[in-house]
């Protein structure tokens, strides 16, 4: 059992902490941090430490926002582990014993904490989330609901927890005396336009003070690019790996492109060696390829790449990473035709589709591109990686 322990996963290759848990930030494990800098916290405290596991994540993910999805039916996915609900509506509720249904719903159905923050606009709620997870006394849930509670709370909240405050606007704020959210609050329109990035800066005074400017966005917009990089688990030489690699995150990214209806008409690609070493020189390669006609075929988009590889590719080198992108995106039924070249046909788009059900039903990889090989050698360091309980059959929990 891991609750109540102190936890960390890392980064790609077990690199850096990348999330924590409340009992790990107790310990003075800082984000971000090299993980041989934190081994003796590690030790001392039997901190448990995951390598990243994004098929779990994404797939927990889903569950719970199917699960939040039936508690309004206006919800807004803004990230893999948050989105907004909209309660309008909702007023002959007790809100504080729905947002704890709420909470623990996900935690019965998906087996994970969640806090639930309530406020009438999207900043208060995220505040109020934060309210709802730093103090134990809320439950996990926490509801902005008066003008005197909201002061109460922008009094004790940071300019550095506020929502869309980066580190820049941070200092510039501290700078001249604005410590907290109420200080942010009270500044004039005209000043937040100046200082705070035009009328971003005004619609979040605005939020502040419990006037919406942010409506919850309830239909997704259609990506613009998707990519897939990695650094690589140990140095790759040769040709044949770094084809690999590049054919793994090829269908990486038609499968997304697949899962959104889109087409892509341009991929490019890059592979480079480690730009931070000193004893090897730096070397990058790569070519962006404008297709004849926008396509999702991972067939047809790995082969342009690896023919493409052939070219670039310089023995010798110690190569570091790579990555593709797919661009120029567009919804497969608005594809302009062309007279000499097919776009995906029938037939190609079956056999795709074929792939995809075989890999969501068995596993990602169970059916692949045979450039995409088996063995792997290159792939990121996963050494402490939690099982994909929930979309491996190999990794299914035995219950006795």
């Amino acid at each position: 059992m891991l609750e109540g322990k102190p936890i960390v996963v890392l980064s790609n290759n077990d690199g850096c902490v990348v999330a924590r848990s409340s009992e790990a930030k107790a310990l003075g494990i800082p984000m971000g941090i090299p993980v041989h800098e934190v081994k003796s916290i590690i030790s001392k405290y039997d901190v448990d430490v995951f390598s990243s596991n994004y098929t779990l994540y994404g797939d927990m993910s889903a569950r719970m926002m199917q699960t939040l999805a039936e508690f309004s039916p206006e919800i807004e996915i803004y990230s893999i582990d948050e989105c907004f609900l909209g309660l309008s509506g909702f007023d002959r509720f007790d809100l504080a014993e729905y947002g704890l249904m709420i909470r623990n719903t996900v935690k019965q159905n998906v087996g994970i904490p969640c806090g639930v923050g309530m406020g009438i606009t999207k900043t208060l709620a995220k505040i109020a989330n934060k309210v709802a997870k730093k103090y134990s006394q809320y439950g996990g849930v926490f509801i902005i609901d008066s003008p005197e509670k909201r002061i109460e709370v922008l009094k004790t909240t940071g300019v550095d927890e506020i929502w869309g405050i980066g580190d820049k606007f941070e200092a510039k704020l501290r700078a001249v005396g604005i410590q907290t959210a109420y200080d942010l609050s009270i500044v004039g329109k005209d000043w937040a336009q100046r200082n705070l990035g035009g009328i971003v800066g005004v619609r979040l005074i605005h939020e502040l003070n419990g006037l919406s400017c942010l409506p919850l966005e309830l239909i997704q917009e259609p990506k613009k690019n998707i990519a897939a990089t990695r650094a690589f688990g140990k140095v790759v030489t040769s040709k044949d790996e770094l084809a690999e690699a590049l054919s793994v995150y090829i269908a990486r990214g038609a499968a997304k492109l697949r899962l959104e209806g889109s087409v892509a008409k341009q991929i490019s690609y890059f592979i480079h060696s480690n730009p931070f070493s000193k004893t090897y020189p730096y070397f990058s390669a790569g070519e962006s390829i404008t297709l004849p006609v926008a396509t999702s075929d991972t067939v047809r988009l790995t082969g342009v790449v690896l023919k493409s590889l052939e070219k670039k590719y310089r023995s010798g080198i110690r190569y570091h990473k790579a990555g593709i992108m797919l661009s120029f995106l567009r919804l497969e039924g608005s594809v302009q035709g062309d007279l000499f070249c097919y776009g995906d046909t029938e037939r190609t788009k079956a056999l795709m589709q074929t792939i995809d059900n075989l890999n969501n039903r068995y596993g990602r990889d169970t059916l692949v591109l045979g450039s995409a090989g088996f063995k792997r050698n290159w792939g990121t360091r996963i050494n402490n990686r939690s099982p994909q309980y929930t979309t491996s059959w190999t990794d299914l929990m035995p219950v006795y």
